[in-house]
């Protein structure tokens, strides 16, 4: 009898395993992305350059600021973060290439956007 109740029990879990739906992913058309307010009306940046720690990736963005927010990592960059979670090193430069400023985000990406777990929403 025992031996019986193991095998129905095994043939159960199989049918419902072989039965069951992987679970669907449903994205919505946003774009998402973050970065950073600059608020030194005396230096502004010309370049921001961004690289993941972890890969050694380089983030191109080719977003132009908006009213002084600046891009750092956008839905462009969604394969390469997806389902890890990275640091991305970011560096601000203005147009001699000094450095005005350098931070660092942590990041990861669902199946269908870009997320910020942390990082400045205003700099310097």
């Amino acid at each position: 009898m025992n031996r019986n109740l193991r095998l129905i029990s095994g043939l159960l879990f199989g049918l419902l395993n072989m039965t069951g739906c992987e679970e669907q992913v449903y994205c919505d058309l946003s774009f998402r992305a973050f970065g950073f307010q600059w608020t030194d009306s005396t230096h502004f940046p010309s370049k921001i350059h961004s690289v993941v720690q972890e890969t050694g990736d380089t983030l191109i963005n080719t977003s132009d600021p908006f009213e002084n927010y600046f891009y750092v990592v956008t839905d462009e960059h969604h394969p390469i973060l997806l389902h890890h979670t990275y640091h991305v090193n970011v560096w601000i430069l203005d147009q001699n290439d000094s450095l005005l400023a350098q931070c660092q985000y942590v990041t990861t990406a669902d199946n269908c956007h870009v997320q910020k777990i942390s990082g400045p929403e205003i700099l310097p």
